[in-house]
């Protein structure tokens, strides 16, 4: 049996034994927010989530306002090889109040739930929105009385899940 003919059969064959499936994972290459001509780059934080070296943990949403942009990966997952339940950390990262917050999900294919916290994070009303995405990208507006709220993104499809939050 030749090189390649094996290479496939191994991909396939560890693909189909896979726990959790996988989806396509996708770039945002096709930026529906791209930066304007002229302006800065968004300067870009990299926060949360569990620094897991033996699963495939799937790559990180990204969350865009005003001219920052925030990687948060997920505390809680199904991908790949495995799962990982986690609890959110306790100080997660604020983005003020922007107008907007534009959302990628880096899993082809993958829906997004959001749920607005306000008040305690245990005990606190919830609001839960399915917005609308193309290419990976979604755009939340505000839900809610206006005050602090703990933002919960949940997002999922076929092969798999991912959770992670930012207030």
């Amino acid at each position: 049996m030749g090189k390649l003919r094996r290479t496939v059969l191994t991909v396939l064959l560890a693909g189909s034994l896979a726990g959790c499936g996988s989806g396509m994972v996708t770039t945002g290459a096709d930026d529906p927010f791209p930066v304007p001509a002229g302006a800065t780059t968004p300067a870009t934080t990299t926060t949360a989530g569990p620094d897991i070296t033996d699963l495939d943990a799937p790559p990180p949403f990204r969350v865009r306002y005003d001219d920052q942009e925030v990687v948060l990966r997920p505390h809680t997952f199904c991908f790949g090889n495995g799962c990982a339940d986690g609890a959110p950390p306790r100080h997660v990262v604020s983005v003020g109040s922007p107008s907007q917050v534009q959302v990628f999900v880096p899993v082809e294919g993958w829906d997004l739930e959001v749920t607005f916290t306000s008040g305690d994070a245990e005990c606190g009303r919830r609001q839960s929105v399915r917005p609308e995405g193309a290419d990976g990208w979604f755009v939340l507006e505000p839900v809610g009385r206006a005050g602090d709220q703990r933002v919960d993104l949940f997002a999922s499809g076929e092969g798999g899940d991912m959770i992670a939050a930012f207030d």
